[in-house]
């Protein structure tokens, strides 16, 4: 077994937090369906982990993801039991996702056709999800011909068309003008559908960040996203929730932290980092951090961002390196080689107040941490790991 001492950095997911953001996130949903979106190591936070904490919660039937690939390896190395859908494109052999039952996002005939090829070569059919664009440009059949689109499925023995959806793009908008037009336009096709008597069991329009806009449409699947993961995209969005849901809060679910590889003394007026661009202005003591913009860790918060030490923030002092980043720990007394040091999850160091340091948004923090790093699972009541006074704490990869 390896000792989370030895390893340079890991993040810690947090069981208790992952259960509380998928209970609030059910108690708005009523008979409605939640799938979990997993993709892009389930928003950085481990597909797999997150995957084995999802067998246990019975709010989730249903685990999204971009490709059939994250799908097909969801179904064969987490064992996952809940219903996967492969919402975007399809990366791996389609024989698998009929072998597999994986359901597909479908959104052009030549696709569909080979689809159909490879479920009948294997002899099971396969449940497809029509995309329609509704207004955002991307993947999609275009909402005037979503009807002929479907017709055309018909004639496809091994096709059976279980669900119909749509992705909002301007959610965090406080403006919800486009939004709502986005959902007139596909109710406008749920509409259609029914008048010329074609049934499909799914329809879908609202991720997790779509909760800030109000609709009188009722939808029998949500995909939960980042704020399964307690992920705002931004304070703005995050006031628009708590104002249509009172009482709705999210904890979140990822701390990333790292042990100090050296602590030294740097002279008044000497520099840090490459490219010189930072000078110290007294006699300073820096750790150095084996973490770099290899692991994830932004570039962008080069002289810009802080970490946390012994409770306390510490400033990113000099150009983050691929592999070290220096910090400045002058001011924080006591700090030895066995403290912990957290670079995400703090309640002093948000994912979104580093992303705004960062100058872009917490989804590319988060998916950007290398899959390379331990994920450890916290379970359920568990305090953070203190490494500090338990040094050959075991690390588990938890990947089943």
């Amino acid at each position: 077994m390896t000792g989370l001492s030895t390893q340079r950095s890991w993040l810690e997911i947090s069981e208790s937090a992952f259960r509380h953001n998928i209970q609030q996130l059910s108690a708005l949903l009523g008979s409605t369906e939640l799938a979990l979106v997993v993709k892009s190591n389930a928003y950085g936070h481990g597909m797999h982990e997150i995957a084995q904490l999802s067998e246990q919660l019975p709010e989730i039937s249903w685990l999204c993801t971009a490709g059939l690939q994250e799908a097909l390896d969801l179904k064969i190395k987490s064992k996952t039991t809940k219903k996967v859908l492969a919402l975007s494109y399809l990366d791996a052999d389609a024989e698998s996702a009929a072998k597999y039952g994986i359901h597909c996002g479908i959104y052009d005939y030549h696709t569909a056709y080979g689809l159909n090829q490879a479920a009948q070569h294997v002899g099971k059919p396969l449940a497809v999800h029509i995309k329609v664009d509704t207004g955002m440009s991307r993947l999609g059949v275009p909402p005037e011909q979503v009807v002929s689109f479907i017709r055309q499925l018909q004639t496809l023995s091994h096709i059976t068309i279980y669900g119909i959806f749509t992705h909002l793009c301007d959610t965090a908008n406080p403006d919800a003008t486009f939004s709502q037009l986005q959902l007139a336009r596909f109710n406008a096709v749920l509409l259609e559908l029914e008048s010329v008597g074609i049934r499909i069991p799914l329809s879908h329009a609202l991720s997790s960040s779509g909760l800030s806009i109000a609709t009188s449409q009722k939808y029998n699947l949500l995909r939960a996203g980042a704020l399964a993961y307690g992920m705002w995209k931004s304070h703005e969005q995050q006031q628009l929730v708590s104002t249509l849901y009172p009482g709705f809060n999210l904890q979140p679910v990822m701390s990333w932290k790292t042990h100090i590889a050296q602590i030294k003394q740097i002279p008044k007026d000497s520099y840090i980092g490459y490219n010189c661009t930072y000078k110290t202005s007294r006699q300073s003591t820096i750790a150095l951090l084996p973490v770099g913009y290899w692991d994830g860790y932004p570039r962008g918060l080069s002289n810009n961002g802080f970490v946390v030490v012994k409770n306390q923030k510490a400033p990113v002092v000099g150009i983050v390196s691929m592999n070290l980043t220096a910090i400045d720990i002058t001011a924080i007394p006591n700090v030895t080689m066995h403290d912990i040091v957290t670079l995400v999850g703090h309640e002093q160091i948000s994912l979104i107040q580093v992303a705004d340091y960062a100058s872009t948004i917490p989804n590319e923090i988060a998916t950007r941490i290398s899959s390379s790093l331990p994920r450890v699972i916290l379970p359920q009541n568990q305090l953070p790991l203190n490494i500090s006074k338990t040094r050959e704490v075991p690390y588990t990869e938890n990947i089943l």
